[in-house]
């Protein structure tokens, strides 16, 4: 684990289960740990003075690997017997217990007697192959070597053992992501109440900081001609810290900012790498304390998120340090990053153009209707809570928040601003044109509002690329409904999380990401495939203009039975043509 301490429970159960069915005294197991590249003791059964020498202590991946040596290896373990190995010049701590009492007469058994200084080794490995522990035994209850058969056996439960810490490890790692995703919802439903730039920032670095465990976050923004990055918000630094730091000049990080830098839209470099990328003056610039050792271990890293506005322009960055576990971070990590840093300069535009309305409005430059619709709040999450809160005021909330994250995607891209408003009130039309109940039909609004909400983890670089896509990039899109239906998921909106999953599936299953067909799509994910797909057809884009009504429904008639279901593209133009105007059903 990144964390060794949940796990404790089951490796004591492990120890203790090859203890008492395969008779020894004492057993040691050694957990790696990822942030060190070594072999922590973190579980000694049977033994208390053998707890007392060993716990705690660990032995590093190179010394690991001259025990496992494939000479003596048997039946999946590795049976190392007396004066075989120089255990002294590893320079560790090792424990040999007493086996008074414990031997038997030689004629009593098979096999050779147990020597004090033997060693039996039993690695676990994941699935991947990759070394999640080393089991130690030894004080065999019989006093003599086991057998090939026995070792067979000690090797297969161990393995069993393995499985199990990689699914606590899984379970760990997942509940992580959800409790990152729940910070992000819960930041998102805190903007809504802020008054300015600082305040909505100051809530995105907690929010990092607390989600993703980054004791140091900065958020800067350009400022001046020379788009200089000066900072606006901070966590983790003293005001002195702080007034080190230099404002930087966007020239002295563009290479930095380069597309073959960044991953999951986050600039991820070793400092070695980064400092051949910026001038001197930037070169000694904080070096953290929360560093470790080996391949996954954080070791002064730059971790950047460019941010950039709804026309691709540079706006500033997140810089994030010191992670609490020492570690990298993960793919799933670095995008629940690059969903944060969305939501930095989601509040910072929309807070500028609410500021910049309201100041046209108070000087009396703003008429007429359509200017006056601008103040209006795009989406009216709660109005949907009293149907959409199953029961449960935390779900209530949870589902506001997803709708204000919806919110920020479409500011995100000028091409598709009220894209998912729009989605949600078809999806509402067709839903009731269907004769589903009132609550079914709300559900269904909701999840065109959020149908999206996976794009929050897509680059900006892509997202906002006014050219063609090349494939990688559309393999990259083709993302996001699984990333959405994660983010749901961790959000306690399970039903949703499932159409959202589901709403690029074609009925021939010639869509993605499953490849469903027929009934195997949910109904109401059928729904959001033919609003999303009139919406995104009726709707004028920078790179083209609507193709009409008329025309729109001709295409949905003719991909009826193909990739839409033919009922639902029935119910959607019956509803536009009797001129649903989204109210609710009085029934």
């Amino acid at each position: 684990m990144r964390g060794g301490g949940d796990l404790q429970p089951l490796l004591e159960a492990i120890a203790r289960v090859i203890s008492v069915s395969l008779g020894f005294g004492t057993v040691v197991i050694n957990l790696h740990r990822p942030a060190w590249d070594d072999f922590e003791v973190a579980i000694v059964h049977g033994s208390d003075e053998g707890r007392r020498v060993l716990l705690g202590t660990a032995r590093s991946w190179e010394s690991w690997q001259a025990l496992l040596d494939p000479r003596f290896e048997r039946g999946g373990a590795y049976l190392i017997p007396e004066g075989e190995f120089e255990w002294d010049t590893e320079g560790t701590v090792s424990y040999v217990p007493p086996a008074a009492g414990r031997l038997v007469p030689a004629e009593d058994h098979a096999g050779e007697d147990w020597h004090p200084e033997d060693a039996l080794l039993v690695p676990m490995r994941a699935a991947t192959g990759r070394l999640l522990g080393v089991v130690s035994v030894d004080d065999p209850i019989g006093g003599h070597r086991p057998s090939d058969a026995q070792l067979e056996v000690l090797s297969a439960v161990c393995d069993h053992a393995a499985l199990a810490v990689e699914h606590a490890q899984a379970t760990a790692e997942a509940d992580r992501h959800r409790t990152a995703v729940q910070h992000l919802l819960r930041v998102s439903a805190r903007l809504t109440g802020r008054r300015s730039v600082e305040d909505m920032l100051l809530a995105v670095c907690g929010g990092i900081r607390d989600a993703l465990g980054f004791r140091r976050v900065i958020v800067s923004l350009t400022d001046g001609p020379d788009h200089r990055l000066t900072i606006r918000s901070s966590i983790g630094w003293s005001r002195d810290e702080i007034a080190a730091l230099p404002d930087v000049p966007l020239s002295s990080i563009s290479r930095l900012l380069r597309p073959e830098h960044q991953r999951e839209g986050c600039v991820l470099l070793a400092r070695e790498e980064a400092e051949l990328l910026t001038p001197p003056e930037l070169h000694g610039l904080h070096r953290g304390e929360r560093n470790g050792r080996g391949p996954l271990a954080w070791r002064n890293h730059w971790l950047l998120v460019p941010l950039h506005d709804r026309d691709g322009a540079f706006t500033g960055m997140v810089w994030v340090d010191e992670p609490e576990d020492r570690l990298l971070p993960t793919t799933e990590g670095l995008q629940a990053l690059r969903a944060f840093a969305n939501q930095a300069i989601g509040v910072v535009e929309s807070t500028r153009e609410l500021e910049h309305l309201r100041h046209l409005a108070e000087n009396g430059t703003v008429t007429g209707p359509r200017n006056q619709g601008d103040l209006e709040p795009p989406i009216q999450a709660p109005g949907l809570l009293d149907t959409l809160h199953e029961g449960s005021a935390a779900n209530g909330e949870q589902l506001a928040a997803a709708m204000l994250l919806a919110e920020t995607l479409d500011r995100r891209d000028p091409g598709t601003v009220r894209h998912s408003l729009t989605v949600g009130r078809l999806a509402e039309q067709t839903g009731r044109h269907l004769g589903w109940s009132a609550e079914r039909v709300e559900r269904v609004r909701a999840a065109g509002v959020l149908h999206d909400i996976g794009k929050l983890g897509i680059p900006d670089a892509i997202l906002l690329k006014p050219d063609a896509l090349d494939r990688d990039e559309w393999q990259e899109i083709r993302r996001h409904p699984e990333i959405g239906a994660r983010i749901l998921e961790h959000a306690n909106l399970a039903d949703i999380a499932r159409w959202v999953r589901a709403h690029h599936e074609h009925l021939d299953g010639g869509g993605y990401p499953a490849g469903l067909a027929g009934a195997a799509i949910p109904a109401e994910a059928r729904v959001l495939a033919v609003a999303d797909a009139y919406e995104a057809m009726t709707a004028d884009r920078p790179y083209r203009a609507s193709i009409g009504p008329d025309a729109a429904e001709a295409e949905l008639r003719r991909a009826a039975g193909t990739q839409f279901d033919p009922e639902i593209v029935h119910a959607l133009i019956a509803a536009l043509a009797e001129g649903d105007d989204g109210l609710p059903s009085p029934v």
